[in-house]
């Protein structure tokens, strides 16, 4: 007696592709964010190679074990980290390490990096990569300092620079959601703070650590504007004094810690599949294969409403739809998913490590050489 046969099994779909979050930067872990910690290397070292040689051993181990790397690094201090990661994509030749720079001061940069590592195991490079432009539009993090003199990260006036020297003068300097410095007033406070997309109700949650000596202005002015929950004393940052010009400060980052909150933000990314790599872009160059001309589709109506921007509307009240694209302007293409091994243009030759060189090897039309 033969029994029969079973069914074929449907094939597995294959795995997500996983990644690590590094942050290349003296920065501490904070220890109260959603859950993740990204791996730090502060590339200190008299020499470029004992500077950027833990981070490159680090990703050839990744890449073997099949993982991407997307590495943050502070774009006021980008010198040796921007060499750290160009090592390490020779070394692997790989272009699944991303380098992304960010105008962060340290302790946002510490928060984020945190956050973005919670991320990292259920969600592609791709979204993790952008999530770190969108994530903190949806912080709020500066420091209480008392005078904007050695103040050169952010931007500044003259009448700052001024008030610097007058007895008393409190200041706040905001990294993220935009970079601008406010001079305190007294009591006054919250009507100059920038809006977050967060929910009026939403509780937040407040890290902070000072330098040698700390603003009083930080309890007395700022807490009592924010929307507070949770406060906590975190570790110095060895970068705030390099970033805020200053010792006496008090350095913080608000933001709303959760589910909802990661979801909310990653609902406002827009991207698209990279034509070379397949990975997710939300900006017209790819930060893992540096391929550039992407196109972004249109954000919709109901989108702009919800980030706070007003809809077009029509004169009987009801709202107007966004035009695909501009009138002379060719519409945005539908998305494809490329295949598994993508093929390069025509005539360019391919690099070491797979890419294309930005130009094609030619001939000069000029006669007389």
């Amino acid at each position: 007696m033969t029994l029969p046969r079973p069914a074929p099994r449907p094939a597995a779909a294959p795995p997500a592709r996983a990644c690590t979050v590094v942050l290349l930067a003296d920065a501490p872990a904070t220890g109260r964010t959603d859950g993740g910690r990204a791996r730090r290397f502060a590339l200190r070292g008299r020499t470029h190679s004992e500077r950027s040689g833990r981070f490159i051993d680090f990703a050839v181990d990744e890449a073997r074990a099949g993982r991407a790397v997307v590495a943050l690094y502070p774009a006021w201090r980008p010198e040796a980290a921007r060499r750290a990661v160009v090592h390490a994509r020779s070394r692997t030749l790989s272009d699944e390490i991303a380098g992304i720079p960010l105008p962060l001061s340290p302790l946002a940069l510490s928060v984020l990096a945190d956050r973005l590592a919670g991320l990292a195991p259920v969600h592609p490079p791709g979204i993790v990569a952008a999530a770190a432009r969108e994530l903190p539009r949806h912080m709020l993090a500066g420091a209480c300092l008392h005078s904007v003199a050695g103040l050169g990260a952010l931007p500044t006036s003259t009448a700052l620079h001024a008030a610097s020297y007058l007895p008393g003068s409190t200041f706040l300097a905001l990294s993220c959601p935009t970079a601008e410095v406010l001079r305190i007033p007294h009591g006054e406070l919250g009507e100059s703070l920038p809006p977050l997309p967060s929910p009026p109700d939403a509780p937040l949650q407040v890290s902070a650590c000072s330098g040698t000596t700390g603003s009083a202005a930080f309890d007395d002015d700022l807490m009592p504007a924010l929307r507070t929950a949770t406060a906590h004393v975190v570790p110095s940052q060895p970068l705030g004094p390099v970033f805020w010009g200053t010792t006496r400060y008090t350095e913080f980052a608000a933001f709303e810690s959760g589910p909802r909150s990661l979801a909310r933000a990653l609902g406002a990314l827009r991207t698209v599949l990279c034509r070379w790599c397949g990975q997710q872009v939300d900006r017209k160059v790819c930060p893992f294969c540096r391929s550039r001309a992407h196109e972004l589709p249109a954000a919709s109506s109901s989108k702009a409403a919800r980030r706070g921007v007003p809809a077009q509307r029509a004169p009987d009240g009801r709202p107007v739809p966004l035009p695909a694209s501009t009138p002379g302007e060719p519409a945005v293409p539908a998305q494809r998913r490329p295949s598994a091994w993508p093929r390069p243009p025509e005539g360019l030759p391919l690099a070491p490590n797979g890419t294309p060189l930005p130009h094609p090897f030619a001939a000069s039309e000029d006669t007389r050489e």
